[in-house]
């Protein structure tokens, strides 16, 4: 009862709901055009910060990509950077994973699996905000540890943002066509993410399997009583969800017009 209990509490102490309610309060307590103003800001408010609209809108958004892979179909499993590994400590010996490590986790799965042959490792190394190994060096380092094959293991550190990377990688197919006998490759990265690198990869000429990971909705997980009961209190880490959907609707739209 008392585990319950303190679940069902749990939302009054997050300060953001204070936030919320305390936005209504002020609202019912004005007047006029400002009463107006103040209730349409807030309404728009629970609409951006509901946890079960943003967890829909990101599930269709993530969706639509299957998983399973045919081993000898494919040359190279492609794991793209963006904040998978890091390092904590001026030597690079402190390493720390978020959620995206989830895209070398599940490469490394399938190298082992023997989907493709070889795997590469991209993460830019950019100087003006750090002198501490390329992502794709330490990612490399976490392999090696968990025992996987140094000679299975290649990296591109050079390229900034996907496109970079898809132009990158379609030159290492030109000029390595050892590599590349069947000229197909896996590309993984986050789930959100991945529609906007796989237009990119397929743009400069490259035959892609997308492989999702690090998935952030729920997809279709059965909601329980304490799931449904948490989805209709607001969250400020909505705000996060939809700053990373904009980011990729809008980075797909400058990727159009551009190339």
């Amino acid at each position: 009862m008392f585990y319950l209990v303190s679940k069902i509490l749990a939302p009054l102490l997050d300060p953001f709901n204070w936030f919320v309610l305390g936005w209504l309060v002020a609202a019912l307590k004005s007047r006029g055009v400002f009463r107006r103003r103040l209730l349409g800001g807030w309404a728009a408010l629970l609409v951006f910060c509901n946890p079960w609209l943003v967890d829909k809108v990101l599930h269709s958004w993530e969706s639509g990509y299957p998983c399973d892979l045919q081993p000898g179909q494919h040359d190279m499993i492609v794991v793209l950077g963006g904040g998978c590994v890091r390092v904590r400590d001026a030597k690079g010996s402190r390493l720390q994973v978020g959620g995206p490590f989830d895209r070398v986790f599940q490469a490394a799965r399938l190298l082992q699996s023997g989907a493709a042959p070889k795997l590469l490792l991209s993460g830019n190394k950019d100087p003006s905000w750090t002198d501490l190994p390329s992502e794709a060096e330490v990612s490399r380092s976490v392999l090696l540890s968990m025992g996987l094959p140094a000679s299975a293991i290649l990296m591109i550190d050079t390229p900034r943002n996907t496109i970079e990377e898809a132009q990158t990688v379609a030159m290492m197919v030109r000029n390595r066509p050892e590599l590349f006998p069947h000229k197909r490759l896996i590309l993984v990265t986050s789930a959100i993410h991945l529609r906007r690198a796989v237009w990119c990869f397929e743009h400069c000429g490259l035959a892609v399997t997308a492989f999702p990971a690090d998935f952030q909705s729920s997809g279709d997980t059965p909601s329980t009583f304490l799931s449904g009961f948490y989805s209709c209190f607001p969250s400020a880490g909505a705000f996060t969800i939809w700053a990373q959907l904009l980011h990729e609707w809008v980075g797909m739209g400058v990727y159009r017009l551009r190339y």
